[in-house]
């Protein structure tokens, strides 16, 4: 189906939203009045469109495998967070998405976006190394001088087929994947692709910290290859 793009005048829209912090308005999506009360800046354009399309591929596109995930955006002309309720983030297109009736969605431009937070993930703009264009990562950790991403894509696992009649056995499905990519100098975004282990974190470490990590390390009983541990570890080596 193809998008129905609902052209908000940008006058309207921020007198509508100036007033309101944290709005958790749903709209059905009949009144474009209703519409206009989320959470969105002038400038920043979104799009509805009709999510009961048909698929042959089993599995989800999406992040979460439902809508009830509440989430922030914040826009990089302006302070205030306002609240995503029922968002999710659509791995295919690379966008986060708003549930505000039973078969339909919006779709949040991130041209505008400083960040966005679903759960506890961080999504921001980062140059997309394999692509040379920003595109919506998730920020793993951040400091002056590291800056580790994660980037989510789908494969298709394809289903079995009989070789005589050409007849699918078992349905195609997607696969989700994470990638990620690390940059010595956050501000240039110089990404290399990067498999978790002991050899990256003490390449990220200072000399004369790794004996401390090491300790910490063992004492914890942490994993070189677990992401929520190398955080910790990280998050350890620059508090030294």
């Amino acid at each position: 189906m193809k998008y129905l793009l609902l052209f908000l005048l940008s006058g309207f829209v921020s007198t509508t939203i100036s007033a309101q912090t944290n709005v958790n308005t749903m709209a059905d999506g009949s009144n474009l009045h209703q519409i206009s009360a989320l959470p969105i800046t002038a400038g920043a354009t979104i799009a509805t469109y009709n999510v009961n399309k048909g698929s042959d591929i089993k599995g989800s596109i999406y992040l979460y495998d439902n809508w009830n995930n509440s989430g922030k955006i914040f826009f990089t002309n302006n302070a205030t967070a306002y609240s995503l309720p029922t968002s999710n983030f659509n791995i295919q297109s690379r966008r986060v998405e708003m549930k505000y009736a039973k078969d339909s969605l919006f779709v949040i431009n991130s041209a505008n976006i400083d960040k966005i937070i679903i759960r506890d993930k961080t999504f921001k703009l980062f140059k997309d190394p394999d692509y040379k264009r920003d595109a919506l990562f998730e920020e793993v950790f951040s400091s002056e001088d590291v800056l580790l991403v994660k980037k989510y894509k789908l494969a298709v696992n394809e289903g079995q087929v009989n070789h005589m009649t050409g007849r699918k056995l078992s349905p195609d499905k997607y696969i989700k994947k994470e990638i990620y990519y690390i940059s010595k100098d956050p501000e240039k975004q110089d990404f290399n692709e990067v498999n978790f282990n002991k050899k990256l974190l003490y390449s990220l470490v200072e000399k004369d910290n790794q004996d401390k990590v090491k300790a910490f390390y063992k004492e914890k009983n942490l994993s070189y290859k677990d992401e929520n541990d190398l955080k910790i570890l990280l998050n350890y080596s620059k508090s030294l």
